[in-house]
């Protein structure tokens, strides 16, 4: 029973151990990008519907659509293809440009999972000559540095993805295309001193 169970054990850390040191990729790059720009548009539910399908085209996606705003996210290399189309889809009013750089956090959190693996390595080789008593300690330190591993493995994920991805944030202004209002006045003077509704009735009675 203890035997089938050490087993079982350590064929799991193994496979935790296999997936966990070839699923880990880091960015070549080490700063995310963040990208707004405002345009002025005249139609907005158009142009939102050609930037989207543009940002889908380069591999990307969208995060958020309201009435005045979207954001997407692209390709980081794509990131200038995606801005070009935003000017040519307006009249640009302003624009801002964002890094951010996670160097130190990805060296920080790389060295800790490294430390991490090296300790279920050594619980590894424990478990090959543990006692009952000592396997039921083995096996609770093993769930807790799996559960930090994992955490860490995530962590990792969510930088590398702000790295491959940059975020552009497009706002929106509308173009007035409100129908002239008429002028009271006209620009001939003698007009603007007769009243038109005695001479509209003049006219009736000649």
């Amino acid at each position: 029973m203890r035997l089938a169970r050490t087993k079982t054990l350590i064929c799991f850390l193994f496979i935790i151990m296999c997936v966990f040191i070839c699923g880990t990729c880091y960015a070549k790059s080490t700063s995310s990008i963040k990208t707004s720009v405002t345009i002025k548009v005249g139609d907005k539910e158009k142009t939102t519907s050609n930037l989207i399908r543009y940002a889908e085209r380069l591999g990307g996606y969208f995060t958020h659509l309201s009435d005045d705003k979207i954001i997407v996210k692209v390709p980081s290399k794509k990131t200038n293809l995606f801005v070009k189309r935003v000017k040519k889809s307006g009249f640009v009013i302003s624009r801002g440009y964002e890094t951010k750089d996670y160097t130190f956090q990805i060296n920080q959190k790389k060295a800790s999972l490294k430390a991490k693996k090296k300790v279920l390595g050594q619980y590894m080789d424990v478990l090959k000559n543990s006692s009952e008593g000592s396997l039921l300690y083995v096996e609770r330190e093993v769930v807790s540095l799996v559960a930090g591993i994992e955490q860490l493995e995530g962590s990792i994920r969510y930088m590398e993805h702000l790295l491959d991805f940059s975020q552009v944030t497009v706002s929106f202004r509308f173009r007035n295309r409100a129908i002239p209002k008429s002028k009271k006045y006209s620009s001939f003077q003698w007009l603007n001193t007769m009243n038109m509704a005695d001479l509209i009735r003049g006219f009736r009675y000649e």
